[in-house]
């Protein structure tokens, strides 16, 4: 199936750089590029060129690609790239002149390079039904903050993934406590992770008696009837219409080998699921989990090798703070730390 692509422009000093982060943890079914990390001023052709051809070989593995940056239809014409998706949805983020203005000033910019910014967000204004196909529609980032600007960019994205047949990641999506009444899904859940060899790790011994797993998840919870060394830990299941996705494991403080090995927070996706952003939605939802219970920030620890699990924790605002070696088998280790 092919897929849309969405593009965010604007004049300079709309905000486009100020939202990526936080769309890209809001957007974890999308790969979300701030267009300026690759920019050639000598030939923009070759920028626009280049973007293309990664938004290309990621449509291919099924990705949804959100670009930010300054563009306009006409510099994606000549890329053949462009065919391979289904529509092309471009969003505006505009704001009052004097707001833009300022912005630029700080920056340092010069008057003349300002007001051509200014006849560029006009332009874009007055052009916005007829140069682009389908319409540009627009988000005024004078009046709301960074975080409320990508809320709606988010929301405009996936409104039209939806439209388009695609997997939207709806609001079903949820982090839920353990259950007996998962008993069916959580087993197949487990036999996926102890078939898969790198997630050997994480599979558990469920035994007969399912009620009696999840009682001790509930115990383990609350640090009751456990050893005076066990750190309370909540366990949660992110589940989606009827299908158990992931599990997380929320420690509320750290021993000194946590603090080396393990962290505040363990997540694992079941391996028939990965690629598909599941991983950093499952971390943003235990990070909420983690400010309820009062936590300043928390560390995460992962595996070295492990690029994907180093990048949702990345795309989750974690700062790597130094590396270290695992226990059980002696692998480097990330360690990182997010801010709450």
């Amino acid at each position: 199936m092919r897929l849309p692509l969405f593009l965010i422009t604007g004049a300079s000093g709309t905000g486009k750089s100020a939202v990526v982060p936080q769309l890209q943890r809001l957007l974890p079914q999308c790969d979300v590029f701030d267009m300026d990390i690759m920019l050639d001023e000598r030939d923009w052709k070759i920028s626009h060129r280049n973007w293309m051809r990664i938004a290309k070989s990621l449509a291919g593995q099924g990705r949804h690609v959100l670009l930010c940056g300054t563009t306009l239809p006409e510099h994606f014409a000549d890329c053949e790239e462009i065919s391979v998706f289904s529509t092309v949805h471009y969003l505006n983020l505009h704001c009052e002149d004097a707001v833009r203005d300022a912005r630029l000033a700080a920056r340092g910019w010069l008057e003349g390079a300002i007001d051509d910014h200014r006849q560029f967000a006009r332009w874009l204004l007055a052009n916005a039904e007829t140069a682009f196909n389908p319409p540009l529609e627009i988000i005024d980032t004078g009046i709301n903050p960074p975080a409320a600007v990508a809320e709606l960019i988010r929301g405009w994205v996936l409104a039209r993934i939806g439209a388009e047949g695609g997997n939207a990641m709806t609001d079903d999506l949820s982090l839920i406590a353990p259950g007996a009444e998962w008993e069916a899904e959580y087993r197949a859940f487990n036999d996926e992770l102890r078939a898969h060899p790198a997630t050997q790790l994480q599979v558990h011994e469920l035994g007969d008696d399912f009620t009696a797993c999840v009682e001790q998840l509930e115990r383990e919870s609350r640090g009751e009837g456990m050893p005076d060394w066990f750190v309370p830990q909540l366990t949660c299941w992110l589940v989606q219409s009827g299908r158990l996705l992931g599990e997380v494991r929320l420690r509320h403080r750290l021993t000194p080998p946590l603090e080396n090995f393990g962290g505040h927070i363990g997540y694992v996706v079941r391996p028939s699921e990965w690629g598909k952003g599941y991983g950093t939605r499952l971390l943003a939802l235990a990070l909420e989990q983690a400010r309820a219970l009062g936590l300043p920030r928390v560390l995460i620890v992962c595996d070295d090798e492990n690029i994907a699990s180093a990048r949702v924790i990345e795309k989750n605002g974690g700062v790597l703070d130094s590396w270290g070696v695992s226990p059980i088998d002696g692998k480097p280790t990330r360690r990182y730390w997010i801010t709450l």
